[in-house]
């Protein structure tokens, strides 16, 4: 954890973008996955732009105020991240395979015993970050880092609303 405040210091609201400086100053890539028309994360877009870092945006649902700020930056000229090809791409890596799906490999490969318990709780329907937390009874770190795990791997999407599914 990096902060320029002594330890003592609660997170207080006002000092997220300070915070959010030097995570931008940290990041090769800033991805935008949600922000609403007055979020923390369009601070550190702002921030990634100054020092000339590529931000990336997710669009979302039109009708999702979540979705307003990721709107606003690819009006104004972010790239649009539709997947973990269009990242690897924004950091210089260029995928071995354009032609295979990024979902394409067998969904339980490699994955972790969670990111299985993930991978078979969405087999049904898409679903919210805290529904899974809720019915797998588990950490929320733990299910978020696994659903990044997943997302970046390309077996899982996110709806943009919190929401995630199996990728087609």
């Amino acid at each position: 954890v990096l902060s320029e405040f002594p330890l003592d210091v609660p997170p207080l609201p006002h000092h997220f973008p300070r915070r959010n400086r030097i995570l931008a100053a940290m990041a090769a890539v800033v991805v935008v996955v949600e922000a609403g028309e007055r979020s923390g994360s369009l601070i550190t877009a702002d921030h990634a732009l100054d020092i000339g870092r590529d931000v990336l945006a997710v669009p979302g649902r039109v009708d999702s105020a979540n979705s307003a700020g990721t709107h606003r930056l690819l009006r104004e000229g972010a790239a649009l991240c539709a997947g973990v090809v269009d990242v690897l791409r924004a950091l210089g890596v260029e995928p071995e395979d354009e032609n295979e799906s990024p979902g394409s490999a067998c969904a339980g490969e490699g994955a972790t015993p969670l990111e299985n318990l993930v991978l078979t709780a969405l087999r049904g329907e898409e679903q919210h970050a805290d529904e899974l937390v809720e019915s797998l009874d588990a950490d929320a770190a733990e299910i978020l880092t696994a659903l990044s795990a997943l997302d970046l791997r390309g077996r899982i999407e996110q709806a943009g609303d919190g929401r995630y599914g199996l990728c087609p």
